[in-house]
């Protein structure tokens, strides 16, 4: 159970960290209700999918493991683990809400128990299901999506690419405008 203390406590952290702010208040608003809606949608796709949030990581499967059957439809197609990008995400739409450096970078630090994460259970389930799951890594991303979609990750790249230089821009004109 100290996993989940952990969890929660990376994605709520950031609201309760301060500092300079960081982007134009209307743009931080926008940007976290932005990632912040991904948890939901995450969820809600996760439920289309067979599993309901519960019964992920809490149901039957966990203590028989054995009983349970892979699932490759749906989100999983794109992404083995949409839970913990959902969590990521909503993690840092509250270090955006927050509006300050300090907060985002408390949100990254939220990549380190969720990769870790998500290399032990993909570790468990190639010993579960073998090969089957072995080139299932091979064709779908563990947090973002980098098969099966097209041209979907080319148009992401370019769109973080531009909002990166913005609050790039943002931030370095707020430096020289107070120097």
């Amino acid at each position: 159970m100290p996993i989940f203390a952990t969890w929660y406590a990376c994605t709520f952290h950031p609201l309760l960290v301060g500092g300079p702010t960081l982007l134009p208040f209307w743009l931080a608003i926008i940007v976290g209700a932005f990632l912040l809606s991904i948890r939901p949608l995450t969820a809600w796709h996760i439920r289309l999918s067979g599993f309901d949030n519960l019964g992920h990581g809490l149901g039957i499967y966990t203590v028989f493991p054995e009983e349970g059957t892979a699932i490759y439809s749906e989100i999983y197609s794109y992404i083995r683990h949409p839970i913990y990008l959902g969590s990521f995400c909503a993690a840092l739409g509250f270090a955006f809400f927050r509006n300050n450096l300090l907060a985002l970078f408390t949100a990254l630090i939220f990549l380190i128990p969720v990769l870790n994460e998500t290399r032990l259970e993909d570790k468990e389930m190639i010993e579960r299901f073998g090969e089957e799951h072995k080139k299932y890594i091979k064709n779908t991303g563990a947090l973002f999506p980098h098969k099966n979609i097209g041209n979907w990750n080319r148009n992401i790249s370019v769109i973080l690419s531009r909002f990166l230089l913005v609050i790039y821009l943002d931030t370095f004109l707020r430096i020289k405008l107070k120097s």
